[in-house]
């Protein structure tokens, strides 16, 4: 895809297509500019309702199609940006699904004076938008003509910031888009495409762009030698061997210097990386078991972060640590009543193995704690609870530190993509203890699960670490689009795990 900034007069602007935007009872000065352009019953006609479309095709001048989306009144209880976000996810998916695949965004003055102070973020958030939009995963088909894919877009700037600036919020919004992108792909991709050794082949091809990324494996007989039992408990099912994959990024002239680094923050992302999950012994029912290669949303949303945070050359050290494994049953897989012990040495006794997910994150958490973290997020699509609880639209949050569980709740209002905290004390860490082993992983009769899911976890990270836990697994799969997401994996947690590093290394 080409990427373009242009800063002279919408009016000038040489393109297929131009997408405005306009509030309800408004007509901005760009409009006005441009309205000899468009048939004046059309436009008489158009009332700027959110997701309203007007499209029109200039008798004379350059540009050959003018798309008005409405952006509605201030009678809403939801996010002002997240309104434009949503408007502009809608204008880009109506225009490449005509088949206009070269496209401009012009947004003019549309904001007042309350987002002055995040008038930059949300320039880039808006580019961001536009090009992951029109997204579709279309690896398989084989034939391309129906493609939605971008082949250029140009962002039309407001002149009041400098070109420069300008230039600086695109690339770091192509950098943001291509990560999701990535993470889209590889939660997108069948099972038996993205099985956990190609997930790690992924993991392993970030680092040929980005020299300040380096990415280690352990294999089955490594992870065998290190007593990852956990691990390996959750993948001796399936014939696929089970991978841990540790994807570091060190800031320019601290590479290979891990154990050097002083002065800063280091933070560690762990994400689920269930690349199939059957169930197990406990087989899942048949409805939904097709979706269930999108279980590794949660590590592609690491994977795709520490490209980011490289890509983006933050002054922070990021570790991100994905155990894929692929759970299946067989005469070789575990059982519910089998007793494991982990790579913490801690005992689990295995309730249920259709969540084998928390399983293998207890040791990706114990190794977490070797890079002497700051602090810990994991994500995970790790309970069916989180998504009865909350639908599609939220994530649940999680952990043992308010302030640190409080940065990214605020973090996620800013990128749109929203959280909802439930509590983890000791009535729930309760339904997690076993009369067998150390902990079990389920808790009482299926009750709370995404806080028994999360109480688990708990046992395997320092009390003195600072940790928070995302169950996304709503919003990482939705069942039908959305105004900016596809169906299907949406890469969600890129953006808010980026911006959360951002916060962190100022």
């Amino acid at each position: 895809m080409i990427v373009n900034l242009f800063t002279d007069a919408p009016g000038t602007l040489q393109t297929e297509a131009l997408v405005l935007f306009v509030r309800d009872g408004q007509r901005p000065r760009y409009i006005k500019e441009l309205e000899q352009q468009i048939p004046p019953l059309a436009l008489a006609s158009f009332k700027a309702k959110f997701g309203e479309t007007l499209l029109a095709f200039p008798a004379k001048g350059t540009v050959k199609r003018i798309l008005l989306v409405g952006l509605g009144d201030s009678a809403t209880d939801r996010d002002p940006v997240e309104v434009f976000r949503r408007a502009l996810g809608i204008g880009m998916k109506f225009l490449t699904k005509q088949g206009v695949l070269d496209v401009a965004v012009y947004i003019g003055a549309i904001f007042d004076e309350s987002f002055d102070d995040r008038f930059d973020a949300i320039i880039r958030e808006a580019i961001v938008i536009s090009l992951i939009a029109p997204y579709g995963y279309e690896k398989h088909r084989s034939k391309k003509e129906d493609s939605t894919e971008l082949r250029s877009f140009t962002w039309v700037a407001p002149l009041a910031r400098t070109k420069e600036k300008l230039a600086t919020l695109l690339k770091e919004a192509c950098v943001i888009a291509d990560s999701v992108r990535i993470a889209r792909d590889l939660v997108n991709a069948p099972s038996n495409v993205m099985t956990p050794a190609a997930l790690a082949r992924a993991a392993k091809q970030l680092v040929e762009s980005q020299p300040t990324l380096s990415c280690t494996v352990f294999d089955q007989k490594k992870l065998a030698s290190a007593g990852f039992g956990g691990i390996l408990a959750a993948a001796q099912g399936s014939d696929a061997e089970p991978q841990l994959i540790t994807l570091e990024y060190l800031p320019a002239g601290q590479a290979g210097k891990s154990e050097q680094v002083k002065t800063k923050k280091t933070v560690v992302l762990v994400g689920k990386g269930v690349t199939f999950d059957s169930g197990g012994i406990n087989l899942k029912p048949e409805r939904g078991m097709n979706e269930m290669h999108m279980d590794m949303a949660g590590g592609a949303a690491v994977l795709a972060t520490v490209y980011a945070a490289a890509a983006l050359q933050l002054p922070i050290h990021v570790v991100g640590v994905v155990p894929a494994v692929e759970n299946m049953p067989s005469g070789t897989a575990s059982k519910p009543g089998d007793i494991i012990t982990s790579k913490s040495g801690l005992t689990i006794e295995v309730a249920n193995t259709d969540a084998e997910g928390r399983i293998i994150l207890a040791d990706a958490l114990t190794h977490a704690a070797a890079f002497k973290p700051d602090l810990i997020i994991d994500c995970a699509t790790l309970t069916g609870a989180a998504l009865v609880a909350l639908g599609e639209e939220r994530a649940a949050l999680l952990g043992n530190n308010q302030k640190l569980i409080d940065s990214v709740l605020d973090v996620g209002r800013q990128t749109g993509e929203l959280l909802w905290q439930l509590p983890i004390d000791d009535d729930y860490r309760e339904h997690v203890k076993s009369d067998s082993a150390d902990v079990k992983n389920l808790g009482k009769k299926g009750n709370a699960g995404v806080i028994a899911g999360a109480a688990f976890l708990e046992k395997f990270v320092s009390k003195d670490t600072p940790w928070a836990h995302i169950d996304l697994a709503g919003p990482a799969m939705r069942s039908e689009p959305g105004a900016y997401q596809p169906k299907g994996g949406t890469g969600w947690g890129v953006r808010l795990l980026t911006a959360f590093l951002e916060k962190e290394s100022q």
